[in-house]
């Protein structure tokens, strides 16, 4: 098995660790995206919406002690959003780490998880 070093990287990458890491939140951030434009999708009941029209009616709370983020828009709640989950496993020589988040729309649509 190849020691990390010793793997060829894209132009402009330093250290594999750094790349990994960077790819793994960037995945998570679009998963947590998709969750909350799928919410605002939702509750708005139309697609065409533009992030200028929240300005104002959309925002982050977070209680203390509370593990997960909550949406709101329009004063309601709109969806929970929990940490991502590191999975990692092994495929032959190859190691995999997949990230998943946990979320749950209001109203009262139970907790899903939004996987690769």
């Amino acid at each position: 098995m190849k020691h990390p070093a010793d793997y060829e990287l894209a132009p402009g990458v330093r250290n594999i660790v750094s790349y990994i890491t960077q790819q793994l939140a960037i995945g998570v951030a679009k998963k947590q995206d998709w969750i909350i434009s799928a919410a605002i999708t939702e509750r708005l009941g139309q697609s065409n919406w533009k992030l200028e029209d929240l300005v104002g009616r959309l925002y982050r709370v977070q209680a203390a002690g509370e593990p997960y983020e909550t949406y709101v828009l329009d004063n309601q709640p709109l969806v929970q959003i929990w940490p991502p989950q590191l999975t990692d496993f092994q495929d032959g020589h190859s190691q995999h780490i997949e990230a998943s988040v946990q979320y749950r729309t209001f109203p009262n649509h139970g907790i899903h998880t939004q996987g690769n």
